[in-house]
């Protein structure tokens, strides 16, 4: 009995010596998330990738140990941890510019390798579409799908996409987990998603994880940026079709961020100098607001508010035409 007892105790110790490594791998200019992260502890050789939240967790027996942050076009950090308990430890990385030279990659069928079975999945990151040319100076997530292999638009002026032969309302379209039936303004030229909002978008072609329920053609998962800037700060632009103004900053240091944007089309204040007063009396305008707030409270929960409001007006003496989206989402994390 007593050797039974002490075994018992002995097993338990040991299991108790295993904790947890956990934290958030950030931005360091503007505090944003970076999901896809990897996270690297040098003495196991093992290590993680951060979720769409640039949320990590790790479990490791008790000990000292050297952990390294890295994520592309970002200076990598490496801390020294003491794991004597759960600890939370953050990461915020320095963007810094990369020059290579150049180098050539010769490739064979052999070589490849695939880590998983989502091999249609291809990723956006919005800070490099705005690289890209854009239609009338507007930045399109929808338009920029075209560029990957098996999307096709219907045409230079519509942001209607189709995958692999799929038509249009055969894909799901999701903005913050919310589904969004008609991603377009003024009949689909214009995507519904203001980018200066947006984060990243996740487009999976082929197999689809089962949490989108499953569609036809494609699923599109739209992430919203979290406004986590240190400080309050306001940008905007003007293009031949709309303007936009994006505001974010910290409603509480540490605790809380804020994101608003809006843009308005303003096509009907040219219609006013015409000299037809029906054109003049005509209403031709598309509008949309995003907004999104996030509050951490203590070191286990972080609760995610984010809106969706567009519009969409086309009236003259003989026809009304308007109709809009409008999501709403609300996201607890529990960290245990």
């Amino acid at each position: 009995m007593r050797w039974w007892a002490w075994g018992w105790m002995w097993s338990v110790s040991v299991a108790q010596s295993v904790f947890t490594l956990s934290g958030y791998v950030r931005d360091k200019a503007n505090r944003e998330p970076l999901p896809g992260a990897s996270v690297v502890v040098k003495e196991r050789g093992t290590g993680t990738y951060t979720n769409a939240y640039g949320y990590y967790a790790l479990r490791l027996p008790a000990g000292r140990y050297t952990v390294v942050a890295q994520f592309v076009g970002y200076r990598s950090e490496t801390l020294q941890v003491v794991l004597q308990r759960d600890l939370k430890q953050d990461f915020s990385l320095e963007e810094e510019g990369v020059q290579v030279s150049a180098v050539e990659i010769v490739e064979t069928y052999e070589q490849r390798r695939f880590s998983g079975a989502a091999t249609s999945q291809n990723r956006l990151e919005v800070q490099r579409l705005k690289k890209l040319p854009a239609l009338l100076g507007e930045v399109d997530v929808l338009r920029s799908l075209s560029l990957l292999p098996g999307v096709a638009t219907a045409g230079d002026g519509s942001a209607s996409f189709f995958v692999r032969g799929g038509s249009f309302d055969q894909n799901l379209v999701l903005l913050d987990e919310a589904v969004v039936y008609n991603p377009g303004h003024i009949g689909g030229i214009f995507s519904a998603f203001n980018a200066d909002a947006v984060q990243e978008a996740q487009l999976y072609k082929g197999y689809m994880p089962p949490e989108y329920g499953g569609r036809l053609a494609s699923a599109l998962d739209v992430r919203l940026r979290e406004g986590n800037s240190p400080r309050w700060q306001a940008s905007g632009g003007i293009g031949l079709i709309s303007s936009r103004l994006n505001i974010e900053g910290p409603l509480w240091k540490d605790r809380a961020g804020l994101l608003l944007t809006g843009r308005r089309s303003y096509a009907d204040l040219f219609l006013l100098l015409a000299r037809d007063p029906e054109l003049r009396q005509t209403a031709l305008y598309f509008y949309d607001l995003t907004a999104k707030l996030n509050y951490r409270a203590g070191e286990k929960h972080r609760f995610y508010l984010s809106g969706y409001f567009g519009r969409d007006v086309f009236r003259t003496s003989f026809l009304d035409f308007n109709w809009g989206n409008a999501t709403t989402t609300l996201r607890w994390n529990f960290i245990p």
